[in-house]
């Protein structure tokens, strides 16, 4: 919470593409990943520029993260992008890099600060023919996308751009191998992201380690660290090459939220961002990924007045607690 001080904005439930490794997938071609029944599309409101302008004065969030779904097919992305620079964030934006002309859009004006795209390497021999195509890696797919970012790095060179290597116990090594040294070739930066759906994340790692050793790259340091929530570290080649690895631990969870639900010790769910998405009802603040009830979506007025807000303010004044609660017992997966 006070190193990553982001919010994401859940602009759009619509998504282009239905990815097997998506974890917030709930059905094809529609992934609100509040676990939301209402269709998500967010509006730029004078509710949600009163939203963004208090959480940046009262929790001094700095960066507005655009997510979904897939952002760029949002009906308001830009004017949503633009909103946010006005009110002084910095705007990020994850995309499979499918739906090109928005972006370029967003780039043109200025609107943008960092690009995250997602990869997904190819399988192995072992090929899960029976995943729709849609779902899982494809040839011609992953070379547009390639041809998308080169594009991209090459017209806007100072736009940070970073890759999210999605790896799974199927990913192919040497797939894996010539993808981040593609990355290197072009200044991007690749960032390894371990498959987080069904209990796949122990063969994720194993193919994680391989990569590494393969490599040749040595951790070098923490660049982010969310006590018991994620981590991301830097690794460096005797090149000079940097790549990420990113290891999420069980988030952090609101215990004034969390205290509400009869499935507490048992759920995995939990908070790393507050996200935010818009129906007709929004826009809503969503602390809980997993429920819909009233408890874990509020609106920025019940959320001044909650208790989660004390407990989250309490963390960031209060360093002992901070460390009480985050850095004692670390949950690493």
């Amino acid at each position: 919470m006070d190193e990553e001080k982001s919010l994401r904005l859940v602009i759009t439930g619509r998504c282009n593409l239905a990815c097997e490794f998506c974890a917030y997938k709930i059905r094809n071609f529609y992934s609100p990943e509040v676990h939301s029944p209402k269709f998500v599309e967010m509006n730029p409101t004078k509710r949600l520029k009163n939203l963004l302008e208090k959480m940046k004065k009262h929790l001094d969030y700095t960066i507005v993260h655009l997510t979904g779904g897939e952002p760029t097919i949002a009906q308001n992305i830009s004017k949503i992008a633009k909103l946010s620079k006005d009110i002084g964030f910095r705007v990020n934006l994850c995309s499979n890099l499918v739906s090109m002309k928005p972006l370029l859009h967003l780039l043109q004006k200025g609107l943008l600060n960092e690009l995250t795209f997602s990869y997904l390497p190819l399988d192995s021999e072992n090929q899960r023919v029976s995943f729709p195509i849609y779902g899982r890696p494809d040839r011609t797919r992953i070379k547009n996308i390639m041809g998308n970012a080169e594009f991209i790095k090459t017209n806007f060179p100072d736009l940070i751009v970073k890759s999210n290597i999605i790896i799974s116990p199927f990913s192919d090594i040497n797939n894996l191998v010539e993808f981040v040294y593609w990355c290197w070739r072009k200044g991007i930066v690749p960032r390894v992201q371990r498959d987080r759906s069904s209990n796949r994340i122990l063969g994720s790692s194993e193919k994680t380690l391989k990569l590494l050793e393969i490599l040749s790259v040595k951790p070098v340091r923490v660049i982010l660290k969310i006590p018991g929530a994620t981590e991301i570290c830097e690794f460096k080649s005797s090149s000079g090459k940097i790549m990420y690895v990113k290891i999420f631990n069980k988030n952090f969870r609101p215990c004034e939220i969390c205290k509400f639900c009869n499935k507490k010790d048992k759920c995995s769910k939990s908070l790393s961002n507050i996200r935010i998405y818009d129906t007709e009802n929004g826009p809503i603040m969503c602390f809980c990924t997993e429920h819909n009830e009233d408890f874990a979506h509020l609106n920025i007025e019940q959320f001044f007045k909650s208790e989660v807000f004390g407990e989250m303010r309490g963390y960031k004044k209060n360093k002992l607690l901070y460390f009480s609660k985050f850095c004692t017992n670390p949950n690493f997966q």
